[in-house]
């Protein structure tokens, strides 16, 4: 195979026994911070999301109801 830097040492360390702890624990690492920025920009995303739509929306009912009442 012709494999380049990163993928070659990636292979040869999943099939040494000495090794493979090591290389699993970095794609565990990896994949952790992975999905904490995924659920950080998901936060950020939602909040952008109930800035722009809840609120003014909210406002808009608040203005019809209290028009009626008065």
């Amino acid at each position: 195979m012709n494999l380049t830097n990163f993928t070659g040492i990636m292979e040869i360390g999943i099939n040494d026994p000495n090794c493979s702890f090591f290389v699993g624990s970095f794609l565990g690492q990896f994949v952790g911070i992975k999905l904490f920025l995924y659920a950080v920009i998901f936060f950020f995303v939602a909040k952008a999301v109930d800035k722009l739509a809840i609120e003014p929306l909210i406002t808009l009912i608040r203005k019809k109801l209290f028009k009626r009442k008065g």
